[in-house]
């Protein structure tokens, strides 16, 4: 891998390409740019070209390319796919369609369930069976898997998912049809569960295996292009791809198992604010990054983002702009636990037949974009209610390249909102924004509160292009006191691929009780040949750190808890996994239940390898001192309209100054409330604290 020359992280989002560079100095280059999804591919390749001419560097000074992107996301919400189908063992055709029988809004009546991503024509049976234990109860009919073949081959199938029942304990059968699917469907990429999600969960293993498929030829294609696309750029970088738990690997492997690419660009940032709160002295952080259509927040303790062996994707969205759980796809596998709500800096506000405010979910995206934009929108935006509040400038929007006009924001709040809740135009707005701030808010408390954290304990660290600007107000809102603003926080997730780790991981499927005799000796020698196969496909440099991790549960429970494995001089210390569980499980269900026999479902190591990137130089200047007027803002009725200073990061020093401030950047804009003070550390990052007011 190497380690020498230009490092680039590419963000690509439903806004804007963000690229944020770090050359041999370790200084930080960055270019925000309109994101041309007809192009992707383009886009970034022209980015970059743009960004290395304004720096005068040269092309070839680039060695290393780390990228994100939401094309995955997209394909699925969209449904803009291959033909694809499944091959499944005799009598389990259905499982996609009864999934885990769970209705999000009980009481709806017109609620339907989200289709499957293979219809039930495209889902056919092979005669086989294997036991849980792996062994075989009945080989595969060689006619009926032909025959299932023939069925797809009639309906053109151009992605095969292949997720037999048990075959998470035995890989030969579904290995078996692979090698038959390549004789007889050449053209058909190929997605097994046994390498996907070997893991317990046939549901959960079948969605996991047919979302990878239905992804798989896309983001193969997608990567070809985008590699074919940088060479004629003169770009010719190691390129790498984030995935969503939060560490980066080839391109290769990113083909093969594109579904673990789907939360990519909220994963960035996490890692991002990992590091950059334990280098603060804030090991345990709440992150809220809001962006044109979402705000997401994490969970981060000890300096270590919270992990989930599970997720869910194409979910629809509530009125309160949370996702819907149980409306979309179950996904087994590694993600960082994060909490997206449908509220950004683009979503567009509504009033309904029955006069009620609404902010999102649809959003107004970068064409035409909110109507201050002047390209033809005609619906009020959160960013327009910013602007007419005086939170945003008509003129300093994304380092003066993007002019807002006031009136037709104004004239768009007036018609859609002021006029049929029949307030004025800055009441209007400061609702668009209050129910704004309360929809973002529930993000944080989804992944703390939710979760059994008391989120007063933690520091708020925000980022995205809105989340600066909205972070003091909800912060106070749920008794937070300090809020981190990092530098360059509207590229957040760029900044975070140079700053992730390269990792494997491999995993296997058991079912041991945590007491039974010799399950120590057992688990140590799964656990080593595990070790083995995460390290021994690695192409990365250094000596990797082995974690090695347990999913555990009480006995009959159906969900488990990811714990890490203790080693004492080399042996599986059974009593302290019993321990650790029992205090995950208190913490976040609120008892234990010690008489209970415990199990464990999943064993899993993962070989984290160093970072290239350690610390990256963040004193870039962002703009110099300032000389720009105070500018009027509406703080709502109870602070209400205040002359706000406007200030640069360099105005701003250790001594805390107290609000209201308003700090303009080129990606992204501070808002210091009234109660609320700012100091600028050491590091060029804003530390914002709520000024303490007597009972």
């Amino acid at each position: 891998m190497t380690t020498s020359g230009v490092f680039l992280g590419v963000d690509t989002g439903g806004t804007f390409t963000d690229i944020v560079g770090l050359d041999a100095a370790g200084r930080i280059i960055v270019r925000k740019a309109d994101n041309r999804e007809a192009n992707a591919a383009a886009s970034i390749a022209d980015g970059i070209r743009a960004l290395l001419d304004e720096q005068g560097i040269a092309p070839s000074s680039v060695s290393r390319l780390v990228h994100c992107t939401t094309i995955l996301g997209n394909s699925v919400f969209e449904r803009k796919g291959p033909v694809c189908g499944l091959i499944t063992t005799a009598g389990f055709r259905d499982v996609l369609e009864l999934g885990r029988q769970h209705n999000p809004v009980l009481y709806d009546i017109f609620w339907k369930k989200t289709p499957p991503l293979v219809p039930r024509r495209r889902i056919v049976e092979v005669e086989e069976r294997m036991a849980s234990d792996g062994s075989v109860v009945r080989p595969i009919d060689p006619d009926s898997l032909d025959a299932a073949i023939d069925a797809l081959a009639a309906q053109g199938v151009e992605a095969v998912a292949v997720c037999l029942i048990n075959a998470c304990t035995n890989a030969t059968h579904e290995q078996t049809i692979a090698e038959r699917l390549r004789e007889r469907l050449p053209g058909a990429t190929i997605s097994l569960s046994s390498e996907i999600s070997p893991e317990w969960g046939e549901y959960e293993r079948t969605s996991t295996t047919v979302t990878d498929a239905f992804l798989k030829p896309t983001f193969a294609r997608y990567l070809s292009s985008l590699e074919d696309r940088l060479q004629t750029r003169d770009l010719v970088p190691e390129l790498l791809v984030m995935q969503s738990a939060g560490s980066i690997t080839d391109v290769e492997e990113a083909k093969a198992m594109p579904v673990r690419c789907l939360d990519s660009g909220p994963a960035a940032g996490v890692i991002a604010a990992a590091n950059i709160g334990a280098a603060l002295g804030f090991p345990d952080v709440l992150t809220l990054e809001i962006g044109g259509t979402t705000a997401k927040s994490a969970l981060i303790e000890g300096g270590e983002p919270r992990r989930s062996m599970e997720t869910e994707i194409g979910t629809p969205t509530g009125s309160d702009g949370r996702a819907l759980r149980g409306g979309g796809f179950v996904l087994r596998m590694p993600v960082i636990d994060a909490a997206e709500v449908g509220a950004g800096g683009g979503s567009i506000a509504s009033v309904d037949a029955g006069g009620s405010l609404s902010v999102g979910p649809q959003g107004a995206g970068a064409f035409p974009g909110p109507a201050s934009y002047g390209r033809g929108g005609a619906r009020p935006t959160v960013t327009d209610a910013n602007l007419v509040l005086g939170y945003l400038s008509e003129t300093q929007a994304l380092g003066g390249t993007i002019r807002l006009d006031r009136s037709l924001a104004e004239a768009a709040i007036r018609r859609h909102v002021a006029e049929p809740l029949g307030i004025d135009v800055l009441d209007a707005a400061h609702a668009i924004r209050s129910l704004a701030n309360a929809i973002m808010g529930r993000a944080v408390r989804t992944v703390s509160t939710e979760r059994g954290r008391d989120v007063r304990k933690f520091a708020l660290l925000a980022a995205g292009g809105g989340g600066p600007g909205h972070a003091a107000e909800i912060a106070r809102v749920l008794g937070v006191d300090t809020v981190i603003i990092p530098p360059f926080a509207g590229l957040f997730a760029s900044l975070g691929l140079l700053l992730s780790p390269s990792e494997r991981r491999a995993s296997r499927a058991v079912n041991l009780r945590l007491r039974q005799s010799g399950v120590a000796a057992e688990l140590a020698a799964l656990l080593d040949a595990l070790a083995l196969d995460a390290t021994g496909k690695a192409a990365f440099e250094g000596t990797p750190t082995i974690t090695e991790e347990v999913d555990v549960r009480y006995a009959g429970q159906f969900h488990q808890i990811t714990v890490p494995l203790p080693r004492r001089d080399g042996a599986v210390d059974t009593a302290a996994i019993r321990e650790a569980f029992e205090m995950e499980h208190e913490r976040t269900y609120g008892y234990r239940s010690p008489r209970e026999h415990c199990e464990i479902a999943a064993v899993r190591v993962v070989a984290r390898y160093p970072r290239v990137v350690t610390s990256p130089n963040f004193q870039r200047s962002e703009g110099g001192k300032t000389a720009h007027p105070p500018r009027r803002i509406y703080f709502g009725p109870r602070l209400g309209p205040q002359s706000a200073r406007v200030l640069s990061r360099e105005d701003l020093g250790e001594k805390p100054v107290q609000g209201p401030i308003v700090i303009p950047e080129y990606d992204t804009t501070v808002i210091v409330p009234p109660d609320f003070t700012v100091r600028r550390n050491a590091a060029n990052v804003l530390i914002l604290e709520r000024v303490k007011t007597e009972p």
